[in-house]
This record gives C-alpha cells, structure tokens and sequence, in this order.
C-alpha cells in the first residue's frame, strides 16, 4: 500500500472514525469541536490526509471490496486477521470465490433460497444463520484466525459438522448429501410455475412474495420463470436512471423518458388489478386509479388522479400530450411535460380545454411533473411491499394466487435472441417469452 491508502486504512478502518466524537477523541479536543470544524466527516479526512475530493474517492474504491468483506465479518476476536495485512486478506477473500469450501454452494444461491423462503435460511427465524451469509470457519477451533486455518462455510456445513468431525470427513460421507440438498431447495424454490403444476402447496403469502421479490439480474444470463413486476420494475429504473435496486435518483436520472412514465404507469395498472389492501373495500374504477386510491401516500386527491389517468391514457393509447374524451369532461386535457419534482405533481390550468386543437393555449395547459410521478410510482411499490410483509394484501384476481403466478410470470431461457454491436463489442440479450 501507499502511504497515504495506509493512512487512510488506519483511521478508517483501525481507529474506526466514522463519527465526530470519534475525531474528538482521537484530536483530544473537547466533545462537540470536531462538529463545528467539519461540515461533514469526509472533511476531516481531506484534512487530516491532505488530499483532494477525487483523491479521497479513489482510496474508497481502493478499498471498496476490503470493506465489504469488514463489515460483514469483523468482529474483535478477529481483529489481527483483518487488520494486520489487508492485502492478503482481500485475496484469502478472493480466494475463497464466495462459496462454501465444504458444499461448493454460492453465496449468490444462498441468498436466492434465503429470499424466495420469505427471508429465511433456517427454521429458527432467531437466529445469525437464518440470513444465510457465508461463515468464516476454522478448520481447527483451538487455533485462532489464520489464513491457513480458515474457509468459508455455509450456515448449514459449519453448524452440523461442529467439532466431532474433521474437515477430510465432512466431505468424504457429507458434502454429497448437502450439495444434494441444496439443489433441492433451489429446484423446488426457483420455479413456482412447477410447483404449482405439481400440486404441491403453496400459500398465497408465498405467492406474493414471489411476485414482489423474484427479479432477473440482466448481468447474469440465467434460466428460469421470473416476476413481471419486479423485472419491469428493474427495467424502468435503468432507463429512467434510478438506481435499479432501491429506485433513488441517480445523478444521470432521466425524468422526462416517456417510455420509462409509460412502464410506471403500467406499474400501476398491474397493481391495481391484482391488488387491494384488506382494510379497504373494493371501488368501482379502472385499475390505474385504483392503485392510487389504494397505495398512494400521502393520498391524491381524485382531481389529481384524473389527470394522471388522462395522462395515461395520451402516452399509452397516442403517445401524444393531448387526451380527449367526450363521454368524460374530465379527462380532457393539452398535456405540458416539466422536469423537476414540483409538488403536487400536476398544476392544473386557468382555463378547462374543450377538446378543439384551435383553442389551445397556455391558459388551457395542464402541466405534469413527471419526477415526481415517478416518486408516487415508487412510493407505491414500496406501500404495496410494506402491505405484503404485514400480510394486509389482498389478492383480487378472480383465481387468486394461482392467476397472480401464471399470468404476471416470464419465462427466461438460455438461448440468446438479439445482438448488436456497440463500442466494437457484441452485447448479448437473453430470450425472453
């Protein structure tokens, strides 16, 4: 290491200064200094290291993958195996390549078992294992942390073999057994659409998690039967330049991507189908409006849903701006776009438009915040989630939980159905049906 990625390491990761009482007792300067010198703690580091802002940035991604590894493993009982030599750590770490040294599962499939299973590896919801994380195993428990005492175990492999076998032994009478059960658990949990066909039970919360949660990661090509929700959902946050995961704006976010308003507001068709809080008794209107009377919070008011519906209405029936409707008054508008996230998310016009094209005019303009839908779109989803994980969702499709998998559901299959090129290099995209 440099010495300034030293430095940095002992402050950051050594004398752990992730808070201004931290500086103030490392400086021993008096309790609330630190505060009023540093508008944010990265300034003292600026400081303290005499470096820029890119500089400071860079020694973060140095140590980017260091700290993921630190933060989910240390503890004080292995303080000596992380800090004396990060550099080796780091490649004991890679090393490993993320699974179970017993088993060969993946961390990546554990976390699949553990999200398809509600959020839970193990019978006992209690416990540390239950998320099932990787373990750092010694292979000898009267040794300490050292690298060539170490492994990384499943939750699984490293609480059944225990003390009373020895490595060589769990994998000569066990390790088949417990690869075979893996592999179980993924077949059974990766592909409702079988279980369901096989009549095997099923339950309607574990239906709608499934709904809620199965993603496809786009940077994997992998086989299987996916939600159309939540792929959507990753899909629309990747063109409207939200981060893809969480849905917060990221510096790039495309605000005015009609495609990416239009993908939201079929978000919102789906859920409004599917979907109804238990505390809430079905209304008479169309889906897109009921998933806004049902999930949006803070509430809209009905003016303001109209709009959004009419909205709906120009992008998806014309991809126009302009929504004219006879039978309904109400929904007539001459659409005008804006960026930012003003709120309300619609600014209604002085003048109500009759419909002929000749009358325009920016009196008669209806103006649309399309950030801010985007953020009631959100906010949606998570309500909806929140609604699922307090089991007060109730499903609404005629045929219940058996519809709501069979027909929001995908299949992706290995083969690959469209290339094109771009930077002199061949971008592959997986077949979907």
């Amino acid at each position: 290491m440099t010495d300034k990625q030293k430095m940095y390491f002992n402050l950051f990761f050594e004398e752990r200064i992730n808070e201004y009482k931290k500086i103030d007792k490392l400086k021993n300067w008096n309790n609330g200094t630190a505060r009023k010198k540093y508008n944010l703690i990265n300034a003292f580091y600026l400081e303290e290291l005499d470096i820029t802002q890119t500089e400071l940035m860079q020694l973060k991604k140095y140590f980017e993958y260091y700290k993921s590894k630190y933060d989910m493993y240390y503890n004080i009982d292995r303080r000596d195996f992380f800090l004396n030599d990060p550099e080796k750590l780091t490649r004991w770490f890679q090393k490993q390549n993320d699974k179970c040294d017993y088993c060969e599962i993946s961390q990546a499939d554990l976390h699949k078992i553990v999200e398809i299973r509600g959020g839970n590896l193990t019978l006992n919801q209690r416990t540390k294992r239950s998320k099932g994380v990787l373990e750092i195993e010694r292979r000898d428990s009267t040794l300490g942390y050292e690298f060539n005492n170490c492994i990384l175990a499943c939750p699984l492999c490293n609480n059944a073999k225990s003390n009373l076998i020895d490595a060589n032994s769990w994998r000569n009478y066990f390790k088949t057994a417990m690869k075979a059960f893996y592999v179980e658990l993924l077949r059974k949990y990766e592909n409702p659409m079988k279980k369901l066909r096989e009549m095997q039970i099923m339950t309607k919360e574990e239906a709608i998690h499934y709904f809620l949660t199965t993603t496809i990661d786009p940077a994997k090509n992998v086989s299987g039967e996916f939600s159309s929700f939540t792929s959507s959902l990753y899909e629309i946050r990747k063109i409207t330049g939200r981060d893809q995961m969480t849905g917060k704006r990221m510096k790039h976010y495309d605000s005015n991507n009609w495609l990416g308003t239009i993908g939201y507001m079929t978000l919102l068709d789906m859920l409004g189908t599917c979907f109804r809080p238990k505390s809430k008794s079905n209304i008479n209107k169309n889906s897109f409006s009921k998933a806004l009377n049902y999930f949006a919070n803070p509430a809209l008011n009905e003016d303001t849903i109209n709009v959004l519906y009419a909205l709906r209405c120009a992008f998806a029936h014309d991809f126009s701006l302009y929504n004219i409707n006879k039978k309904r008054p109400a929904l007539t508008h001459n659409f005008v776009i804006q960026h930012g996230d003003k709120k309300p998310v619609v600014t209604f016009p002085e003048e109500i438009w009759d419909g002929n094209f000749e009358n325009k005019s920016e009196k008669n303009q209806t103006i649309v915040y399309l950030e801010s839908f985007g953020d009631i779109v959100e906010d949606v989803c998570k309500n909806v989630v929140l609604l699922a994980k307090n089991k007060n969702l109730e499903i609404v499709l005629h045929s219940g939980y058996k519809e709501l998998i069979n027909r929001y559901t995908f299949t992706q299959k290995l083969s690959i159905s469209l290339t094109f090129t771009k930077d002199s290099k061949i971008v592959k995209f997986p077949n979907k049906k």
